[in-house]
Parts: structure tokens; C-alpha cells; sequence
């Protein structure tokens, strides 16, 4: 009252409840023209308190919401910013170790140290095909990377991303076998994407399969599309 520079001649109060949990109350002072409250007001009142409850919760739930958002928003620009920084510091190193292995390799004649020079060569494009995905993933769930259709040879494409794992394959004394066909299977697709997809097919049967064990790459035509299989003899 000494705040208010009032007299409290009456009060009323209601709980605001939602969902059993008081989350505040209602109260009501001096009613107007002096009179005194009645049960009809106490009704009147806990209606108004079931709707502000209501409506409280539902702005703390909106700013949930609103705070959330903008989190995960921050996440994904720190996410954005780091693939975009390591991609970058990244393959600089990398290319140079690329570089001097692979004229290395045409300059030293010892078969055994040709052998370590494989693995160091073998393992960087490991790594830069796992900064390439990085980047590929980043771009795709940010809208950024489009698809590009262009009409190509889906057995060509196959034969030469099989090769690409050649050298893999007989390190681990995996045998790899290819069944395609003699024509040219044409198909309208994005060549890049589809090349990461047989590369992670491909690259994971040999990966997963024990040595002197199998991997099949198989492509055929079917009515109505092209059906490629990667098929292996390993625990996957």
C-alpha cells in the first residue's frame, strides 16, 4: 500500500496453473465502487488465470523456441566456419605432401621403399577425399551445391573409379572383379555426386573386407533404369 500510495480495502487472488505447476498468480484490488468481491468474481477471476496461464506458457515456450533457434543457428555458422578454415589450412600440407610423394616415387628405384611411398600416397587421398566430402556435405545442407546433370557413360564412369582403388585393393591382397557390360549404359546424372557415392561404395567393401577376399562391381540395365552393385565378401 505505501508503494501503491493505496489503501487495500479487498483483495482476490488465483493461482496460474497449467498443467498442475503454478507458473504465477492473478490478484485483483479494491474492487470498483467499493464493493466487496463475490463468488461470481473468484469464477470470473479463475477463468482469467486459466487463460493467462495459457498464454504465459505459451510466450516462454515461443522463446524457447526463438532462443533455440538462434543456437543452433550460431552452430551451424561455427560449423560452416570450421569446415571452411581446416578444408583450407588443410590442403595446402596436404598437396605439398602429395607432390614430393609422387616424385618421389619416380625418382627412387628400391621396390621397398616404393611400397612405404604407395602408403603415404594411398593414405593422403584418403584424406583429401574425406576434406572433399566435408566440404561436399557443408555445401549441400547449406543450398550452396546444385545439382548438374550431364549425359554420360555410366560403365566408363564405373571403370574409371575402379581403377582409383586398384592399387588399394592389391595392398590388402583384396581381388577386385568387375562385370559390366559391353555397351555404353547412357543415364542423365550428376557425374560428380555419383562418383563419391560408387567411391564410398567401393572404398568401404575393400576397407571392411579381409585379406584375400573379393570385392564385385557389377552394373547392368534393368527396364526402366541402370542398377550398379558393390558386392563383397567382408563383414559388411
Amino acid at each position: 500500500d505505501a508503494n501503491l500510495e493505496l489503501v487495500t480495502r479487498s483483495l482476490i487472488a488465483a493461482p496460474l496453473v497449467y498443467r498442475g505447476t503454478t507458473i504465477g498468480v492473478l490478484e485483483a484490488i479494491n474492487k470498483f465502487g467499493d464493493l466487496s468481491y463475490t463468488d461470481d468474481d473468484v469464477s470470473i477471476l479463475e477463468t482469467l488465470g486459466s487463460q493467462a496461464a495459457i498464454a504465459i506458457h505459451t510466450t516462454h515456450l515461443q522463446e524457447d523456441v526463438h532462443r533455440a533457434y538462434n543456437e543452433m543457428a550460431e552452430l551451424e555458422r561455427m560449423k560452416s566456419n570450421f569446415v571452411a578454415i581446416t578444408s583450407h589450412e588443410l590442403r595446402t600440407p596436404l598437396g605439398l605432401v602429395l607432390g614430393h610423394a609422387t616424385m618421389l616415387t619416380e625418382m627412387i628405384q628400391d621396390a621397398r621403399q616404393k611400397k612405404q611411398l604407395g602408403v603415404i600416397i594411398q593414405s593422403a587421398n584418403r584424406l583429401k577425399t574425406i576434406i572433399e566430402d566435408l566440404i561436399n556435405v557443408d555445401s549441400l545442407e547449406s543450398g550452396q551445391y546444385g545439382f548438374k546433370r550431364q549425359r554420360i557413360d555410366l560403365v566408363e564412369l564405373t571403370r574409371e573409379v575402379v581403377s582409383e582403388y586398384r592399387q588399394f585393393a592389391e595392398n590388402k591382397t583384396v581381388t577386385m572383379i568387375t562385370d559390366l557390360p559391353d555397351a555404353p549404359l547412357w543415364v542423365d546424372i550428376d557425374v560428380e555426386k555419383i562418383a563419391i557415392a560408387l567411391s564410398n561404395l567401393i572404398r568401404n567393401a575393400i576397407t571392411f573386407t579381409k585379406d584375400i577376399g573379393h570385392v564385385m562391381i557389377i552394373a547392368e540395365s534393368l527396364p526402366g533404369y541402370v542398377k550398379i552393385s558393390v558386392v563383397d565378401d567382408g563383414i559388411g
